[in-house]
C-alpha cells in the first residue's frame, strides 16, 4: 500500500474546537440528514426548525442513558441498520464532566490545596491532573472514541470548547481544546480533521470562520482553503464546501 493510493472516505470525523457562539452547532446541522443530536450542552434551542433528532443529557441523569444510545448506534451500524447519516456530540467538554462525576463518587480528594492534593507522611502534594479520577476521564474518553464513535457507519461530528492559554506573567501564548493538557494533546490526534471555529469583529460586526490548519486546527483535505467564511447560510455550509469543492460522496 502507499498512502497517494488513499482516496477519501465516504464519512468524515471531524473534531469542532471553539469558544461558545462561533455556530459549531449550526455547520454541524448542515451536514447530510437525518441527523442525531447527543446534546449534553442544551443546544437544542440554537437548532430550533432545523431538522435535527436529538435527547437531551442533563448533568443529573448521570451517564448510563447517553451510554446505551452509543451502544445502540454502534450495533445498528455493525448490522447495516444505522438510519442516520451524521451523529453530532455537542460537547465532549461536558461530557467529561459525567465522567469527573463517576470518578469522584471513588476517590476521596477532600484533602485538595488549590490544584494539588496534600499526601500523608510528609510526601511532595500530587497535582490533580496525576490523581485516580483524572486517569479515569481519560480511560472513559477513550472508550467513547474508540469503541462508540469511530465504529460508527455515519459522519460523526464531535464539538469541544476552546481555552486561551497563559505564561506565568498572564500574558497569552496560545490555544487548546478545553481539557488537562494531557487530554487537550491527545484528543485531537483520534481524529482525521480537527477544525476552528473563529469569531472576528470586523467594521463593527462579527464574521465567523472556520479555519482548516492552524495552530490547532488541521485537514486531510488538500482542497481545501486555510480558513473560509461562515456566511448566515451555514445551513448549506457543508454543501456548499464539500459537495461542490471536493465531491465527497455521502449518498
Amino acid at each position: 500500500m502507499n498512502t497517494k493510493d488513499l482516496k477519501p472516505g465516504k464519512y468524515m470525523q471531524v473534531l469542532f474546537i471553539g469558544k461558545s457562539g462561533t455556530r459549531k452547532s449550526t455547520v454541524a446541522a448542515s451536514f447530510p440528514g437525518p441527523r442525531y443530536m447527543f446534546d449534553f450542552d442544551r443546544r437544542f434551542n440554537a437548532l430550533r426548525g432545523v431538522d435535527v433528532d436529538f435527547d437531551y443529557y442533563p448533568y443529573v441523569k448521570g451517564w448510563g442513558k447517553a451510554e446505551g444510545m452509543f451502544r445502540k448506534f454502534v450495533s445498528e451500524s455493525l448490522d447495516g441498520k444505522l438510519k442516520y447519516k451524521t451523529i453530532h456530540v455537542a460537547s465532549i467538554t461536558t461530557m467529561m464532566r459525567f465522567f469527573l462525576k463517576e470518578a469522584l463518587d471513588y476517590y476521596d480528594i477532600a484533602d485538595k490545596g488549590g490544584f494539588r492534593v496534600s499526601r500523608k507522611g510528609g510526601a511532595d502534594p500530587l497535582l490533580l491532573t496525576d490523581m485516580p479520577h483524572f486517569k479515569f476521564v481519560h480511560q472513559a474518553l477513550d472508550v467513547v472514541i474508540n469503541e462508540y464513535l469511530m465504529p460508527l457507519s455515519c459522519n460523526v461530528i464531535v464539538e469541544a470548547h476552546e481555552q486561551s492559554c497563559f505564561d506565568k506573567k498572564g500574558n497569552v501564548i496560545g490555544k487548546k481544546m478545553l481539557a488537562s493538557d494531557t487530554l487537550a494533546e491527545l484528543v485531537p490526534t483520534r481524529f482525521d480533521e480537527t477544525w476552528e471555529f473563529v469569531k472576528k469583529r470586523q467594521s463593527g460586526q462579527f464574521k465567523y470562520y472556520i479555519r482548516f490548519r492552524g495552530e490547532i486546527a488541521k485537514t486531510t483535505y488538500r482542497e481545501l482553503p486555510d480558513e473560509v467564511e461562515i456566511t448566515n447560510k451555514e445551513d448549506v455550509f457543508y454543501d456548499e464546501i464539500f459537495s461542490k469543492l471536493i465531491n465527497v460522496d455521502n449518498s
